[in-house]
């Protein structure tokens, strides 16, 4: 043994430096997180976080000897490994969505192998869900496994081998090369053995649920000793005087969900649990403790939540007891709240709903199938769909059997057609029907195409009219052999044509100019009228002349008009009616070409009377007609002289007086 005291300064300093080198050691031997965060480790890939933890769990990097326990919000990263003590337990949330639900004893390592996430389920058991969509490589032993569900809920168990359960959804095993399909009512067993491929054996599984605890029914509990129960009678009479009141569900409650004809769950078996803090500054968060007994003896799960409400996770049918404290004060908990829940047995399949349906009356039918859509019902295997002539379907013509949402109703006569549809489980349970609609196919009145109106210009003015031919179409009736037309110069019919067809069209001739009234109506082949009269139509035959020019009349040509008055003395000035002309005009120049007009003059009379003063010399006059369409060319132009003793007027003058 070595005297310190006699030691020099010199060996006391390199004796404690040693010691302290020792002591750094062993203490790096526990724990080597000082010589690297974990938080930040850029050698490896972060893949996840811890969401919550429960009791003992510890975290491990493959590079490391030491374990460090695991808090909420540690980061996970590619090489890491995860332990969960026997009270211990802890859940996973993966960057890809999927969760990771670790049950106590449990050993996974987590790796990424093909750019893919992989497990290591060393020993124990966990529970999750994938991604949505999700893929997933869980390794035991030596065998590995690849799940792919979107959004599937499992459960892996080790043991000798490897247990398998779907809590939720659907999923694809594939393992050494063979493929396996999984739904909650399957279990899959891998018998896996040192040099040979793992057997994949289906066995009938256990209903399970997703969250902690091993999904089985509650274990028989022990009665309360004394002591207990004076305890449990304390804590709930300080319960009542508790600042957080469970609101929902309400004590005793009876929950449900339906099931379908597998028994399996049409919706998500969770309850919504609600509470209220009635403090004027309520907690920033909460922790929720489900249990199976009043006294929380056998405690399912606790959870914690930032809010003032929790949904569980999906629950299998039992009895409940829920209660809530503050997480932070941890205050006393809350009033337990019972509740049950439970599956319902499937109702009775809903009628479906209507989508579309062709128009209610179809009056000119094509022959070609109506059809009639709905929406699609949770559960139907198939669709019952009747046709018949009456509402109260008592005279069904046609019954079908579909898979599809859609019929098709081919029609051979007229009259009414009435159509329902149900639609029908797997196992041949129906339910209520749901009528489609109703539609009226019938000989209704002929539907008449336009006909443009005609006009015609005649060549000359004198030309007479002639008979033109016109094009008719209707619209076909479905019953009809023969069409009647009728033509008449009235629109009351009063006097009229009538004419046959045996196609919805007809050519005619109109052999005068002006309205010309017609309809149609369907006939059989015995010439009886199975249709209503059309609307009448009408054909409009307009026949036009081209305007001659007008015949000048007085004063005669080559006229002389003296006036002796310093102003003119009126004279008329008169020209020949011309056919289809509405208004004349006169005008008056002092050169054969009008390149000055003295007056121009618009009037509808065949005569003018001169009032104004002329220029006097030498004066051309000359008239053209027109109508609202069309004009003449002028009249060959007529000369006359003024002569008079004034002087002569200046300047051009327009008159807009009409004549007499």
């Amino acid at each position: 043994m070595v005297d310190i005291k006699k030691l020099n300064s010199h060996d006391k300093v390199i004796l404690c430096v040693a010691l302290f080198s020792l002591i750094g050691f062993l203490y790096l031997m526990y724990d080597d997180s000082i010589l690297t965060d974990w938080s930040d480790r850029p050698d490896t890939a972060a893949i996840g976080e811890i969401a919550s933890v429960r009791g003992d769990v510890r975290q491990k990097h493959f590079s490391r000897f030491s374990w460090k326990s695991l808090r909420r919000g540690t980061g996970l990263f590619e090489g890491d490994s995860i332990f969960t003590g026997a009270a211990g337990s802890a859940v996973v949330v993966l960057k890809d969505g999927t969760k990771v639900n670790l049950t106590p004893n449990s050993l996974v390592s987590f790796n990424v192998k093909e750019n893919q996430m992989a497990l290591n389920l060393q020993f124990g058991t966990f529970k999750g869900q994938l991604a949505s969509p999700g893929s997933l490589k869980v390794q035991v032993g030596d065998e590995t496994m690849t799940l792919d569900g979107s959004g599937a809920q499992v459960e892996l168990k080790s043991g000798n081998g490897v247990e398998l359960t779907v809590l939720e959804g659907n999923l694809g095993v594939n393992s050494g090369g063979s493929t396996t399909q999984l739904d909650p009512s399957k279990m899959l067993t891998i018998n896996s053995q040192p040099g040979k491929k793992a057997a994949l054996l289906e066995s009938a599984a256990r209903a399970r649920s997703m969250f902690e605890g091993d999904g089985e029914a509650p274990r028989e509990l022990k009665p309360l000793p004394k002591q207990a129960e004076d305890e449990t009678e304390a804590k709930a009479k300080k319960a009542k005087n508790a600042f957080v009141k469970i609101t929902e569900p309400a004590p005793n409650a009876r929950l449900s969900v339906r099931t379908d004809e597998s028994s399996q769950p049409t919706e998500k078996p969770v309850v919504r649990i609600k509470w209220d803090d009635s403090r004027e500054k309520p907690a920033s968060d909460y922790q929720v403790q489900m249990a199976a007994d009043p006294y929380f003896q056998d405690v399912i799960l606790t959870q914690e939540s930032k809010k003032q409400e929790w949904t569980t996770p999906p629950l299998t049918p039992s009895s409940y007891y829920v209660r809530v404290r503050p997480r932070s004060e941890k205050r006393e908990w809350s009033e337990p709240v019972p509740f049950d829940f439970a599956y319902q047995p499937p109702g009775p399949m809903p009628p479906p709903k209507a989508l579309s349906a062709p128009a209610p009356r179809i009056g000119n039918a094509t022959g070609e199938p109506l059809a009639f859509t709905w929406a699609p019902v949770l559960r139907a295997d198939h669709y019952e769909v009747e046709v018949s002539r009456d509402p109260e379907f008592t005279n069904v013509v046609r019954r079908a059997t579909t898979r599809d949402t859609r019929f098709l109703l081919n029609y051979d006569e007229t009259g009414s057609y009435f159509v329902r549809v149900r639609a029908v489980s797997a196992k041949g349970a129906p339910g209520d029907f749901q009528n489609l609609g109703r539609v009226t196919i019938g000989n209704d009145q002929p539907l008449l195409a336009q006909v443009d109106p005609i006009s015609i210009l005649a060549a000359t003015p004198e030309a007479e009219p002639e008979p033109v031919p016109v094009a008719l179409q209707w619209s076909p009736a479905p019953l009809a052999k023969q069409y009647e037309i009728e033509l008449s110069e009235t629109p009351d019919f009063a006097v009229s044509q009538k004419l046959t067809s045996t196609d919805p069209k007809k050519d005619i001739r109109l052999k005068r100019p002006g309205t010309t009234y017609y309809r149609v109506r369907g006939l059989n082949a015995a010439g009886t009228a199975v249709t209503e009269y059309s609307s009448s139509g009408q054909l409009r035959y307009d026949f036009r002349l081209p305007l001659a020019a007008p015949k000048l009349i007085e004063p005669i040509a080559g006229v002389t008009l003296f006036f002796q008055q310093s102003k003119s003395t009126p004279f008329w000035m008169g020209w020949g009616s011309v056919r289809q002309a509405t208004t004349y005009i006169l005008q008056i120049g002092q050169d054969p070409e009008f390149s000055k007009p003295v007056l121009q003059h618009r009037t509808d009379q065949l005569s003018f009377l001169m009032k104004q003063n002329l220029p006097l010399g030498k004066l051309y006059w000359r008239v053209k007609a027109q109508n609202t369409e069309r004009e003449s060319h002028w009249s060959e132009p007529r000369a006359l002289t003024v002569l008079g003793g004034r002087a002569p007027a200046s300047g051009n003058s327009n008159s807009k007086t009409k004549g007499k």
